[in-house]
């Protein structure tokens, strides 16, 4: 093959070498190059995208106090609002960790005492987090704000776990 052939296929877009012309490139090493489908590649396991990232939603539907002195006791129903089953990490509040260790289906809830313990005189302020995981072990983070009633003994009781959204995707 000349040089104008060559320039030829250029010009068309073709290769300029092809295994049927009787041409074959060499390497440095003064041996014909394997083809790509030839050498062996390593394999890797990239991730298929499958669309946009499913975020579950678990909030705190319902919450008792139950008031025996200076002493409470803290009950909440914990519902998983997805379509997909999640498992309860923990709850975090009024500065515990309670251990749920609990797989929910989607829609169901579960009542768990989350807090025992002395009242406040203070108005409960600050947050609870409910932490808890998909089943391919992607975990979240529901923050829900802590709202309270002044009872006529002068302690405050907690009413009310409102759910912060957006619930946080926690790192691995």
């Amino acid at each position: 093959m000349g040089f104008f052939d060559a320039l030829k296929k250029i010009a068309q877009g073709k290769p300029v070498f092809e295994p049927t012309d009787g041409t074959v490139q060499t390497g440095q090493d003064g041996q014909a190059p394997q083809s790509p489908e030839a050498s062996p590649q390593p394999q890797t396991a990239a991730p298929v995208p499958q669309g946009p990232k499913s975020i579950p939603v678990v909030q705190v539907r319902r919450v008792e106090c139950r008031d025996n002195g200076p002493q409470m006791e803290l009950q909440v129903d914990i519902q998983n609002d997805s379509r997909e089953d999640v498992m309860l990490d923990k709850i975090l509040l009024l500065g515990t960790v309670r251990e749920l260790d609990t797989t929910l289906r989607p829609g169901q809830a579960r009542q768990f005492t989350v807090y025992k313990g002395n009242r406040t005189p203070d108005e409960p302020r600050g947050y609870a987090e409910v932490r808890y995981r998909k089943m391919d072990g992607d975990y979240f983070s529901a923050i829900h704000q802590l709202r309270g009633r002044k009872e006529s003994d002068g302690y405050w009781d907690v009413v009310e776990l409102r759910l912060q959204l957006p619930i946080k995707d926690l790192p691995a």
